[in-house]
């Protein structure tokens, strides 16, 4: 049997509705057409500043300083914003969340962080550069994770190596360390994308038999077996 839950147009809103509601989408990669700062900065400006944004997430990651342009612009709200995680949020979409007041999350919803990373090359000064602007990120990465944890915060020694190898939490985890503080009975609106198979978990693999049609697959590789969809991004 098919199991029953939310596709992405169910999350979709016009733009007068969410002018209406304080809700913002990142329904794409960080930097990307649907979820970069000159689209939300505007967004922000037209919400209600007495009731806080609601950032709706589901989104693989992407550029780092695009992701803080985006946390600046939410910050700049009076009330501040929540984070609706709706099925992922990787790398620096996990990284918005952690500066949310309130963060909502289905029990099969994902967040990952793991250490930055550059793709550019050059010469050896170009690479001592990228070397300590990629340090600033990840200890700004760190600074957040540890405050989020609280009392869970197992140390910056134990934290580092699970960065490093990709940190994977699920809603019922992410719910029983802090880094969650609400799980919503939804499901998740997918259950991975990300551009390293190797290192999901089993459980990430799993999703629901109702995948929504209406998605551009254009730049997506599937690997399909029965009830298990495993999206690889490039």
């Amino acid at each position: 049997n098919c199991l029953s839950g939310p596709t992405l147009q169910h999350f979709k809103t016009s733009k007068q509705q969410k002018q209406m509601s304080n809700e913002i989408d990142l329904y794409d990669a960080i930097g990307g057409e649907n979820a970069n700062a000159a689209n939300v900065l505007p967004q922000v400006q037209a919400a209600d500043p007495e009731k806080p944004i609601v950032l709706n997430i589901h989104s693989p990651g992407g550029s780092v300083l695009e992701g803080e342009a985006i946390l600046s612009a939410l910050r700049g709200h009076p009330a501040g914003f929540e984070a609706n995680i709706q099925g992922m949020a990787f790398s620096m979409a996990a990284n918005i969340a952690l500066s949310a007041s309130y963060v909502r999350m289905p029990k099969d919803g994902w967040l990952m962080f793991h250490f930055s990373r550059s793709s550019e090359g050059g010469t050896a000064y170009d690479l001592e550069r990228q070397k300590r602007v990629l340090e600033t990120m990840d200890e700004s990465l760190l600074d957040k994770i540890e405050a989020k944890l609280g009392k869970y915060n197992p140390g910056r020694e134990v934290l580092d190596k699970r960065l490093a190898n990709e940190w994977w939490v699920d809603g019922k985890e992410a719910l029983s360390i802090g880094l969650a503080d609400e799980l919503t009975n939804e499901v998740a609106l997918a259950a991975c994308a990300y551009e390293n198979a190797k290192t999901a978990p089993d459980d990430c693999l799993k999703y629901l038999d109702n995948l929504p049609k209406n998605l551009d697959h254009s730049n997506k590789h599937y690997r399909t077996d029965e009830k298990v969809v495993f999206l690889t991004w490039h």
